[in-house]
């Protein structure tokens, strides 16, 4: 039986500063150590939709270390479905055994390699269907879990929050597809949503307008583009320091890819007097704790918690 901790805690953090900010950070990384944070989030009404229409299962896309793949393994069993991950790289190109991968095959998951060249036309609309045509009865979710199906049930984590704490001024996200930022901004009811995009990638907020939302972004919506530390997984000393402090002081554990980047911003934004006095703060931590392992295997010893 695979348990989800839902609602997920919002627990205060106690870092001090002279204008009696006060911050909250949303641990979406506690509800299951592997379907965590914001990928359930956005699996749950797509594998709903799946079933409802008589798939058989799930067909997605990722890399050798994605979050996503063994998030959506895991969901799909949970749901009954079957599931195929599409995986960028070829099968001797890459570790096959990594924690990632070796685990979302344990949950059931067919992982199918295909070249870099190849993976780069999966958004591509006869590619795709192609695809399907070779594995009837396969609902696709995008990589990431990008798709309006995602939206409503991140729109969940603000009736979450709304029923922990009456006001909140500020309210922190990473970046990756995107698809988290689109399903909060939705909801209308952030004074201020800002959103910390991990990848060097400056058309995120034109993709999260045409794609996910229809509509342009309103002014309570904000991109700040100066916290990716060089692109996706990309990072140096001074953040992976930064994870520990984070973590011996407050017991936070982050992900090197996201969520080390998200609250660092928060951390540089104090600094830099971004936030309004006696206003409160709430941090997302869309969980990816377990991406900490393939980088581990990458560079030995860079996480040590």
């Amino acid at each position: 039986m695979i348990e989800l901790h839902l609602p997920s805690p919002l627990h205060p953090i106690p870092i001090q500063n002279k204008k009696a900010i006060k911050f909250f950070i949303k641990r979406d990384d506690l509800i299951h150590p592997t379907i965590s944070g914001n990928k359930w989030r956005k699996l749950k009404y797509q594998l709903t939709h799946a079933k409802e229409q008589g798939f058989k299962g799930i067909l997605t896309f990722g890399g050798a270390y994605s979050n996503h793949i063994i998030a959506t393994a895991l969901a799909a069993k949970k749901e009954g479905l079957n599931s195929i991950g599409i995986i960028r790289g070829e099968a001797h190109s890459i570790n096959i055994k990594n924690a990632t991968l070796s685990k979302a095959t344990e949950y059931g998951m067919d992982l199918q390699f295909i070249s870099r060249e190849e993976y780069k036309l999966k958004e591509e609309g006869q590619y795709v269907q192609e695809l399907l045509n070779k594995r009837s009865g396969f609902f696709l979710i995008p990589e990431g879990g990008k798709h309006q199906l995602a939206l409503p049930g991140v729109a969940e984590i603000i009736q979450e929050m709304a029923s922990d704490i009456d006001n909140i001024d500020y309210l922190l996200c990473a970046i990756g597809t995107g698809t988290t930022f689109a399903g909060l901004a939705k909801t209308k009811k952030i004074k201020q949503l800002i959103g910390i995009p991990v990848l060097k990638h400056s058309n995120i907020q034109q993709e999260i307008e045409e794609d996910l939302l229809g509509e342009h972004l309103t002014s309570d919506c904000s991109i700040l583009h100066d916290y990716h530390f060089g692109g996706y997984a990309k990072f140096n000393s001074e953040l992976i320091d930064f994870m520990h402090d984070i973590n011996s002081q407050y017991n936070i554990p982050t992900d090197v890819l996201y969520t080390s980047k998200l609250l660092y911003a928060a951390v540089d934004l104090l600094r830099q007097d971004y936030f309004k006095a006696d206003s409160t703060v709430c941090i997302y931590h869309s969980g990816g704790i377990q991406g900490n392992a393939g980088m581990n295997e990458r560079f030995p010893d860079l996480v040590k918690f």
